[in-house]
C-alpha cells in the first residue's frame, strides 16, 4: 500500500490541472462598453500550421448586437435571433489572433442566439477575444485549427 501512495497522490492532480476553471459571468474587468453595440463579421479565417485562409461563415450579411445586460441579438435579411453573452476570465492556454499559443490570464467570449420560429441557431465559443478599439479580434482552436473571428463595430 505503501508503495501505491505516491500514485494516488498524483492521479487527483492530474485531473484537477487539466479542467478549466471559472464561472460565466459578464467579466466586468474586460470593460461591457468594449464588447456593447453593434458588431459586424468583417475577416474570417483558419489555420491549419500552413497560414491563414479566408473562409465564409454564413454570418456575414447580419449583425450582432451585444448589450450590456449580456442579452445578444443577431439579425439578418433571414432570422431575427436572441439569446446572450457571456465573457469569462480564465487562466490557461490560448491561442492569439496571430496563432501564437499563450499560457495565462485571458478572456474568453461566448455568444449564443435562437430563433424559435425557424429554429435557427448561433452558438459561438472563443477561447481569447482582445478589443482593439472598434474591433473585437476573437480566437478559438478545435485541437487542429485556429479560427479567427474579426468583429467590427457596426455604426
Amino acid at each position: 500500500m505503501k508503495r501505491m501512495l505516491p500514485y494516488l497522490l498524483v492521479i487527483p492532480v492530474l485531473l484537477f490541472a487539466s479542467c478549466k476553471k471559472g464561472v460565466w459571468v459578464p467579466d466586468r474587468s474586460f470593460g461591457v462598453t468594449d464588447v456593447t453595440g453593434n458588431w459586424y463579421i468583417a475577416e474570417a479565417a483558419q489555420n491549419s500550421g500552413s497560414g491563414w485562409s479566408y473562409i465564409n461563415t454564413g454570418l456575414e450579411r447580419g449583425t450582432f448586437s451585444f448589450y450590456g445586460n449580456g442579452a445578444a441579438r443577431y439579425e439578418d435579411n433571414y432570422n431575427v435571433m436572441t439569446g446572450n453573452w457571456d465573457i469569462m476570465t480564465l487562466s490557461d492556454g490560448y491561442y492569439d489572433r496571430y496563432g501564437d499559443y499563450h499560457q495565462d490570464v485571458h478572456q474568453a467570449f461566448r455568444v449564443r442566439v435562437y430563433d424559435s420560429y425557424t429554429n435557427n441557431s448561433v452558438d459561438l465559443y472563443f477561447d481569447n477575444i482582445v478589443s482593439t478599439g472598434n474591433s473585437l479580434v476573437a480566437t478559438s482552436y478545435n485541437g487542429r485549427t485556429i479560427t479567427r473571428y474579426i468583429f467590427d463595430r457596426d455604426y
